[in-house]
């Protein structure tokens, strides 16, 4: 079922709050046709798509098939909400819960995505070592029709990626290390270690910027003003941090950044933006630089440089921003020239 899903595109992500405007549905997903027809009607009539932008559709699942009746499913259909724009009449504004996902881009007709699903939820996810999260209001499955359910391409074109919310650490990859655990050997893996000026609002930040999870929290004092030890769980990896408590911690991390990997350019825009809306400083503009990834870096208000990359395809390319050449590979395209 792998052949269902674009390459590399299977996942775990730490997916930020999303803000969706939506119509709430309870009954079997054969309504879900009809449920969009109401949403594009309504969609139209407010104007959304006048400019000639079109808005991204999402369908969000908030019971799971598994445990409850078809006819008490409850699931949204909606608009992933435009910057900016209020609720329009007929629609109810929702916000998805940030949080960590088995995700994968499905390629092709929608009537492979209850497979798709299967595969994700099931073979996938034990493979990753994983647990699914009960689907709730706190933490909904979700499906973002990235590209042609506006009727543009045909059914082959179709894109779909796909969201389970799920809790535990991803699989190592390192055979290695595997083995070591077998033989009750502890593998050591390398983590960032921030000192922070004001840790608990920067767990904030990042919990809300980039939908990391706490994994462990300490306190130095009784009144919990204090970080004595914090690890965030992000995708591939965690890092930690606490409250600066010697005389000699430095003001402002300097020095380093910390490289955020994702698998696909829409996830970096996505943190990008979320950054950029609570008080991150550009240092290198976000676009598809010269060894073919979209990469970009920004310090966040706490003085920490984040680098994030993810790579591109050639269709990415054409819709993407492309930055200008640095100086020293145009001279050498002279010189073979």
């Amino acid at each position: 079922m792998a052949e269902l899903f674009a390459p590399y595109s299977l996942a775990v992500e730490v997916a930020p709050e999303r803000r969706v405007f939506g119509i709430w549905t309870q009954g079997p997903f054969s309504a879900v046709g009809k449920n969009f027809e109401e949403l594009n009607a309504i969609v139209k009539k407010a104007g959304l798509e006048d400019d000639g932008t079109k808005v991204t559709k999402v369908m969000a699942v908030f019971t799971s098939p598994m445990s409850v009746p078809e006819k008490d499913l409850v699931h949204l259909c909606g608009i992933m909400a435009p910057e900016g724009v209020a609720c329009p009449d007929g629609l109810q504004e929702v916000q998805l819960p940030a949080g960590q996902f088995a995700c994968g881009v499905v390629c092709g007709p929608y009537g492979g995505l209850r497979k798709a699903w299967g595969h994700l939820c099931s073979a996938w996810v034990k493979e990753q070592n994983l647990e699914l999260k009960e689907l709730s209001e706190q933490s909904p499955s979700f499906e973002i029709y990235v590209e042609g359910c506006d009727g543009s391409n045909t059914a082959e074109m179709l894109r779909t990626k796909l969201y389970m919310p799920v809790a535990g650490s991803r699989k190592r990859a390192r055979p290695e290390a595997d083995a070591a655990e077998s033989d009750g050997k502890v593998p050591g893996r390398l983590c960032p270690y921030l000192v922070s000026q004001a840790a608990l609002k920067q767990v904030a930040w990042y919990e809300k910027v980039f939908g990391a999870t706490r994994k462990a929290m300490h306190f130095a004092d009784p009144e919990k003003t204090q970080v004595m030890h914090c690890e965030l769980a992000f995708p591939e990896g965690s890092i930690m941090l606490s409250d600066g408590f010697g005389k000699n911690e430095p003001a402002t991390p300097a020095g380093f950044h910390v490289q955020f990997s994702c698998s696909e350019p829409d996830a970096v825009q996505r943190y990008w933006d979320a950054a950029m809306a609570n008080d991150a400083e550009i240092k290198m503009d976000l676009a598809v630089q010269f060894w073919d990834d979209f990469f970009g870096q920004f310090k966040d208000p706490f003085g920490v440089e984040w680098a994030f990359n993810a790579p591109t395809t050639a269709e990415d390319r054409k819709r993407l921003k492309v930055a200008t050449k640095p100086e020293f590979l145009l001279v050498d395209q002279e010189k073979t020239a």
